[in-house]
């Protein structure tokens, strides 16, 4: 067969299991894995993609196609934070094979598998790593100067690798990129959602307690660390092309350059067109009570 494959690691899961003579962690084990499975189960429900499972990890798989993983992927990671869970994953296409014996079904091997092994070793917090075949397999979903893959500095071996950017999806909205030449991206509620949700994904990396077993490790701590700055560096990136874009337009209408102060002033009203989500004041006190509280009740429970 020839098709996506999709290698999911849970990170931190070491830890627990060589914890694992404590009560309270073989519980929490068996409710990650438990959750961690519905939430694929559900993201692929309706779908071509088939699962093999492994531990704590998971092998997704789509013949010919990875246009239905490249939307399922960050519905999972997406639930996955909101439980506790933290992923990392790689991705990569073509040629595997799948088996079945009288042990199990479902035991897939060969290049697209191993090599999807591979790139999900090769950075810190919750990306997904995927091989160049990619990019040109998704040529029919997004441009070609899409923000959705883009290289990635691992700092390790000075090498780089490139990244499907997952926050920019969510639901079957995907962030497009601005060429300021000839697109103007206006906020719009899909935006708006879209960023709103990745605050309150970093919100929940910060606040949340469901998140406690990985910060007991300085590995788990930098995961936590990573999938953060990973997360708010695209938002960043997010409100600045909107912003420049806005800026393009106003400059296009009246034939003229802004100064600073207005190019500030309408980087202060993008803040404000896409919900607000900006302001610490706003976002820490009633959304993140309300997680730290849910959250709570969902660990102790």
């Amino acid at each position: 067969m020839i098709g996506s494959v999709c290698y999911i690691d849970l990170l931190g899961f070491s830890y627990l299991t060589d914890h694992s003579d404590d009560v309270k962690n073989k519980t929490i084990i068996n409710r990650y894995i438990s959750c961690l499975h519905d939430i694929i189960c559900k993201a692929i429900n309706g779908t071509n993609i088939s699962y093999s499972i492994i531990s704590d990890a998971v092998f997704l798989y789509s013949e010919n196609e990875c246009d239905q993983l490249i939307f399922a992927l960050p519905k999972i990671f997406r639930q996955c934070i909101t439980n506790g869970i933290l992923l990392r994953a790689g991705l990569s296409y073509g040629e595997y094979t799948v088996t079945t014996t009288a042990l199990s079904d479902n035991n897939i091997y060969g290049e697209a598998v191993t090599r999807a092994v591979k790139l999900e070793k090769n950075g810190k917090g919750c990306r997904i790593f995927i091989d160049q075949e990619i990019p040109s397999q998704c040529s029919n979903i997004f441009p070609y100067n899409s923000d959705i893959f883009k290289p990635y500095r691992n700092y390790v071996n000075y090498s780089y690798i490139d990244v499907f950017e997952w926050p920019l999806i969510y639901e079957k909205y995907y962030y497009n990129p601005i060429n300021s030449y000839n697109t103007d991206l206006e906020p719009n509620k899909e935006l708006a959602d879209l960023i709103f949700d990745n605050y309150k994904l970093s919100i929940y990396l910060r606040f949340s307690p469901c998140f406690f077993w990985n910060t007991q490790t300085d590995e788990g701590l930098t995961h936590i660390a990573v999938s953060v700055e990973y997360i708010t560096s695209l938002i960043d990136l997010m409100l600045k092309k909107t912003k420049n874009a806005r800026i393009s337009r106003i400059e296009k209408e009246y034939n003229t350059e802004l100064d600073d102060i207005h190019r500030n002033e309408i980087l202060e009203n993008e803040y404000l067109s896409v919900g607000n989500v900006s302001k610490d004041s706003i976002r820490n006190v009633e959304i993140v009570e309300n997680m730290i509280e849910y959250g709570r009740r969902k660990y102790l429970k």
